[in-house]
């Protein structure tokens, strides 16, 4: 698995992390991490949720051929197939990661084994044209290319990727263990206090980023706590990559709008599926991107059997088609204070919807999401 990994503040290194943990219990996969460096100065370390072995091989910024030498040194085989988590924040040089990837399939083609690469961006024409040139070489060079989404994959069949070569399996989801449980406990977990117990809660999970459209939601909390004086906003996440700039901008909304809790902090995986046991409602407000990606957050607030109020864009592509009653265009944050009034008044619309998006969650269960990539890995090993 070519990718970060954790202790990595990083969805990609999350969901790395949660794929091989479910291909090693559930398949006997002998599963390893060649990763960025993140970690000390060692070079080694053992990946605490998925128990595998992390080699630290290469930078960000460059360096790639490090990746070739730590497949090297795992002794690929015809039994082997290397996956790689291709994010372009993790491989920022293009002519680098072309050359990596070009010099890796001439390897495996020697050892028998097999390329395998997951698009977690798949980047538009319009904004990124030299980012649909990588798209087309990793198309070429990859014996499977996965996506998660079916926009997702229809764009890469209009740039001209090999249909053969794509795989639409969607994001996994983890089932919370902590639903059911002591909603006081779970607040104390986070380090939250008992005066929140009487409130119906509503978040936003994941990291601090421009994207997330938090200024609407700060808006529409503002303008729905008028009429709902029992309704509090939990907001718990740290800033990523321009998410510090981003959240001094933020400060004067936090700072001065009553039933806001803000913790800027990096929740471990089992401290967000408290969070999101213990919250009543969850709202994704992201703005329009210009390209095609699908939300790990998402996913994790479906398997924890909750509403879910989500903009309408390409990364909530799941939500908007499973809970069309509370999509609502981006950036409107007084159509996103009516969906809150609305989920917290009809009682069985929220129930319907948090079904819906459950239903969902156990369909593209990690487990089951383990045995589309392992079919597909055998399928590649038998050609």
């Amino acid at each position: 698995m070519v990718s970060r990994a954790p202790p990595a503040f990083c969805g990609i290194a999350e969901y790395a992390s949660m794929l091989l943990e479910a291909l090693r219990r559930r398949h006997g996969v002998e599963g390893f991490f060649v990763s960025t460096r993140v970690v000390g100065s060692t070079d080694t370390y053992t990946e605490p949720y998925s128990g595998s072995e992390v080699y630290q091989c290469f930078t960000e910024d460059g360096g790639y051929r490090g990746i070739l030498a730590c497949v090297s040194l795992l002794d690929p085989g015809p039994d082997t197939v290397v996956h790689v988590q291709h994010e372009y924040s993790i491989f920022r040089s293009k002519e680098e990661f072309i050359d990596a990837l070009t010099r890796l399939r001439k390897l495996l083609g020697e050892k028998g084994a097999k390329l395998v690469v997951t698009l977690h961006t798949v980047a538009h024409p319009i904004i990124h044209p030299d980012r649909v040139e990588t798209q087309l070489a990793i198309g070429k060079l990859a014996d499977a290319v996965i996506v998660h989404s079916r926009l997702m994959e229809y764009e890469l069949i209009v740039q001209g990727v090999d249909a053969e070569k794509i795989h639409m399996i969607p994001h996994g989801s983890t089932l919370n263990p902590y639903l059911g449980r002591d909603k006081e406990r779970l607040l104390k977990r986070l380090g939250l206090g008992g005066e929140l117990l009487d409130k119906k809660l509503v978040t936003t999970p994941g990291f601090i980023r421009p994207n997330k459209g938090l200024t609407t939601l700060l808006r529409a909390y503002t303008h729905t706590g008028k009429e709902n004086q029992d309704l509090a906003l939990i907001l718990i996440g740290a800033p990523q990559g321009r998410g510090q700039q981003y959240l001094e901008s933020l400060k004067p909304l936090l700072g001065s709008t009553q039933g806001i809790v803000f913790v800027n902090r990096f929740l471990r995986r089992d401290e967000l599926l408290a969070l999101l046991a213990a919250i009543d409602i969850v709202v994704f407000p992201y703005v329009v991107e210009k390209f095609y990606a699908v939300s790990g957050a998402l996913h994790l607030a479906m398997g924890s059997n909750k509403p879910a109020i989500c903009t309408r864009v390409a990364k909530l592509i799941e939500c908007n088609e499973l809970a069309p009653e509370t999509s609502t265009p981006a950036g409107k944050y007084k159509e996103i204070a009516r969906k809150i009034t609305l989920l917290l008044e009809n009682h069985e619309l929220a129930t319907s919807i948090a079904e819906r998006l459950r239903r969902y969650a156990e369909q593209t269960s990690w487990d089951k999401t383990a045995d589309k990539h392992i079919a597909l890995y055998e399928t590649l090993s038998r050609r």
